[in-house]
C-alpha cells in the first residue's frame, strides 16, 4: 500500500481501527494465554482483570490526550496562517497608494520618452541629413551629437524610472529589467553590425592600399585612409554600408518606440490591478 497517497480521512479511519484492534485484541490474547496455559501465569483472574482495566484505560487516556494535543496544534497552526495572511493583506493594502504613485510617475516618464522618439523621427523625416550614426572621411563609425543628446536624455529618464519601478514591487522591477534588456538587444541587432562592418571596411582598405613596406610592423593608422582613392567595387561597398546605416537606424528608432510602448501597456495593466485591489 502506498501510504503517501492516502487521504487524511483514510488515516483517521485506519487509526481508529488500529486502536479498536489493540483494545479488543490485547485482552483477548492475554485471556487466551491464561486459558491454554502455554506460559505460567502469575496471579488470579481478578488481578488480571484489574490490570487489563488499567491497561485499557491508560491507552484510551493517552490516545485522547494525543488527539487533543494534535487538534490543538492544528488549530493553532491554522489560526497562525490566517493571522499571517491577514497581516500580509493589510500591509499590501497600506502600501498600494505608494505603489500606485510610483507606477503613475513611471508612466509619465514613458510618455516623455515616447515624445522624444517622435520628435527625433519628425526631425529626421524633414531633414534627411540628420543621422544618429555616420562614417567620417576615414570610415570610422561615429555617433552624432543628435544621437548622443537623444540617448543621454533617454538614459537619464530610464534611471529615474528604474528607481520608481524598484519601489513598486519585484514584478515591476523585473518588468523594467526585461525592458532594459530589450533596448540593449535592439542596439546589438541594428547598430553593432554596422560598427563591425565599418571596421572590416577599414581593415580591408588598409591591407589593400596602405600595407606597404614602410608600414609593416607598425599599428594601423586609419587616419591615412582619407588620402586613398577607392575603386568602383569599394565605392559600391561604401555606399551599401551607408545605406545600411540609414535603414538600420530607422528600424532602430521604430523598435525603440515599440519597446517603450510595450512597457507602457504592461505598466498600465499593472496600475489597473493595483487600483482594483485597493478598491476591494
Amino acid at each position: 500500500m502506498d501510504f503517501k497517497n492516502l487521504s487524511k480521512r483514510t488515516y483517521i479511519i485506519l487509526g481508529i481501527l488500529t486502536l479498536l484492534i489493540l483494545l479488543v485484541g490485547v485482552p483477548a490474547f492475554v485471556n487466551y494465554l491464561m486459558s491454554v496455559h502455554i506460559v505460567k501465569v502469575y496471579g488470579d483472574v481478578p488481578a488480571w482483570i484489574g490490570f487489563l482495566g488499567t491497561y485499557i484505560g491508560s491507552i484510551l487516556s493517552g490516545a485522547i490526550t494525543l488527539i487533543g494535543v494534535i487538534l490543538t496544534l492544528k488549530h493553532s497552526e491554522r489560526q497562525s496562517k490566517i493571522a499571517g495572511a491577514l497581516a500580509k493583506t493589510e500591509a499590501r493594502r497600506d502600501s498600494l497608494p505608494i505603489m500606485i504613485s510610483h507606477a503613475e510617475e513611471s508612466l509619465d516618464i514613458i510618455r516623455e520618452c515616447l515624445q522624444h522618439i517622435n520628435v527625433l523621427e519628425r526631425i529626421k523625416n524633414h531633414n534627411p541629413h540628420v543621422f544618429l550614426f555616420i562614417l567620417d572621411d576615414c570610415y570610422n563609425f561615429l555617433q552624432t551629437e543628435e544621437s548622443k543628446e537623444f540617448h543621454t536624455r533617454l538614459a537619464e529618464s530610464n534611471k529615474i524610472m528604474r528607481n520608481h519601478m524598484l519601489k513598486i514591487d519585484k514584478d515591476a522591477y523585473q518588468l523594467f529589467r526585461d525592458f532594459e534588456n530589450k533596448l540593449g538587444g535592439c542596439y546589438e541587432d541594428n547598430i553593432d553590425p554596422l560598427h563591425i562592418n565599418a571596421t572590416f571596411l577599414q581593415v580591408d582598405l588598409w591591407d589593400k592600399h596602405l600595407e606597404k613596406e614602410e608600414n609593416i610592423g607598425k599599428p594601423r593608422d586609419f587616419a591615412l585612409l582619407s588620402t586613398i582613392s577607392l575603386d568602383s567595387e569599394e565605392i559600391i561597398r561604401l555606399k551599401k554600408l551607408r545605406d545600411d546605416i540609414i535603414n538600420n537606424e530607422r528600424i532602430y528608432l521604430y523598435q525603440y518606440y515599440d519597446i517603450y510602448k510595450e512597457l507602457q501597456r504592461s505598466l498600465e495593466e499593472m496600475l489597473l490591478r493595483f487600483s482594483e485591489e485597493f478598491s476591494m
